[in-house]
This record gives C-alpha cells, structure tokens and sequence, in this order.
C-alpha cells in the first residue's frame, strides 16, 4: 500500500462526506455540474472512438456504463433512475477508490498517468455525485427490484456484446467475472466441476446482494441522521 494513494482516496472520500452535508440546493448545482463534466467527456471520447469506426471501444464496463447512467439521470432529471444511478456510482466509485490504495501503483504502471489519472477523475465524479444524491433516495422494494432488473438487462447487454465484438483490451472485469476468469486465478487447477461453477456464481450473486443491502443501510442510516439533526435544530 502507498501512502500516496492511500491519502487521495482518503481525501475524496471524505469530501463526499463533505458534500453529502450540503444544502439541497447547493448539493443539487454541484451534482449537475459534475454531470456535464463527465457527460460532455465521455460524449467526446466515444464519439471520436465511433468515427474511426472503433468497436471495441462500445461501453462494455460497469463503471463506463455508470457514467452514462449517472449523467443522464441528472442532466434529464429522470426521476425513474436516480436509484439505480446513486447506487450505480456509489458502488463504482468506493469501488475504484478502494482499490486505488492497494493498485495505485499497478494501475500507472499498466495504464500510464494519462488514463489513470482520468480513471481517478471519474471514479472520484460519480462518488461523489452518488454521496449528494442518497440523501433523496426514497428506498424501497421496488427500487431494489429496477436495480436487480437493470442488473439482469445489463449481463445480457455485456453476453450479447461479447459474442459480436473482439475487445481488444486485456483485462475488462465483467468479462472476467462472468467468464469465470476470477474464479481461475483464485483457484488455478486442471478441472472444474459444474459444482465448482455453481458455487462461484451463487457467491457472485450473494456479494451482489450484499452490496445492495450495505446501500440500503448506507441511505438508511444518513436519513435517520438528517431526521436526527433537525430535530436537534
């Protein structure tokens, strides 16, 4: 671990706290403008990527696909999706963050500056959109539900994809998830058993849930914070 990025992802996921404690109208400004930042981005490098006719450059990516759904749902206020947009970004960005303290350095290494340092940026916008929007998450079943859904529909979009396009980068983790790439560097042998198969999925799907019940927690316990505090005011 470096200390280095042990400190930037420790900053920046304190300034979501930060954030997360604003006004509603100065959290909502904020969160828009981070919106445009990444939507313009993004809509800039992938259309240039659809000019020179780049298909394997189509967003594939968890995180790529969290960019387009966060920005989106703000910029158009689609109310619909802000629960899956939080959660989304949320995810991606502790995600990205975390893993920076550990990879930080593999990351340069592998990527160099340029696209590690724009992978931090944008990690570190949809975190801390995700952090000014929870507090008006309203949760509730049927949220949970658009969220597994969504999630349903995007392994078909991410299958669909892969039998079409040859990706050419190396390492794209919901290809190696779903293809059971994980589970052979974890446990490298000659045989698999369809049990040994089973167990990796139903253990994909059981992280999956707790991620979504660790949310719920999260927007749970900022809500009974907020009703805290101005009861105290």
């Amino acid at each position: 671990m470096n200390i280095v990025f042990f400190a930037i992802s420790i900053i920046i996921l304190g300034i979501g706290i930060i954030l997360s404690k604003m006004p509603y109208r100065q959290r909502h400004h904020t969160t828009l403008a981070l919106a445009w930042i990444i939507f313009s981005y993004k809509m800039i490098e992938y259309t240039i990527h659809a000019l020179h006719f780049r298909l394997e450059k189509i967003p594939l990516e968890f995180s790529t696909i969290t960019y387009f759904i966060f920005s989106i749902t703000i910029i158009f206020n689609i109310k619909s999706l802000k629960t899956i947009a939080t959660f989304m970004s949320f995810i991606t960005g502790i995600g990205y963050l975390t893993s920076f303290i550990f990879l930080g350095q593999s990351f340069y290494a592998q990527n160099g500056v340029y696209i590690t340092t724009a992978a931090l940026i944008n990690h570190s916008i949809v975190y801390l959109g995700s952090m000014m929007m929870i507090k008006n998450i309203i949760w509730n079943p049927k949220e949970e539900k658009k969220i597994l859904i969504f999630s349903i529909i995007y392994i078909i979009y991410v299958s669909v994809l892969d039998m079409f396009v040859t990706f050419s980068q190396q390492f794209i983790f919901i290809r190696m998830l779903l293809g059971a790439d994980v589970l052979y560097r974890l446990v490298p042998q000659n045989n698999y058993t369809s049990y040994m198969y089973l167990l990796y999925y139903i253990s994909i799907y059981l992280a999956f849930r707790l991620m979504i019940g660790f949310f719920h927690y999260l927007c749970e316990f900022i809500k009974k914070k907020e009703v805290q505090h101005e009861h105290t005011i």
